[in-house]
């Protein structure tokens, strides 16, 4: 296997493009986010206007993070085809929420 040969510089944004990937790729909500999303989610035909608006944004925002996600973990993926030593392991997204 060849190694990657870059300027250093170059080399340097890469790994920190990868880790900020890395990071969107690995993105979890927090637990009392999630909790607040399922308990609207379970009393959504009792909720007031303003907690079905609160679960929608929270919705919304969900879809626009996972989207975010899937993309980063595209990219993951293509740059480990190419530089395998450049992203390391790849994430592991099948345990996600």
């Amino acid at each position: 296997m060849s190694t990657l040969s870059l300027d250093r510089n170059l080399y340097s944004a890469l790994e920190e493009a990868v880790g900020v990937l890395r990071n969107v790729a690995e993105y979890r909500l927090e637990e009392e986010v999630e909790q607040r999303m399922q308990e609207l989610a379970e009393r959504k035909d009792s909720c007031s206007s303003a907690e079905r608006e609160e679960h929608r944004q929270f919705a919304d925002f969900w879809r626009r993070r996972t989207l975010q996600k899937l993309q980063a973990m595209n990219v993951l993926k293509r740059l480990h085809e190419v530089a395998p030593q450049l992203v390391g392991d790849l994430p592991d997204l099948a345990v996600d929420r």
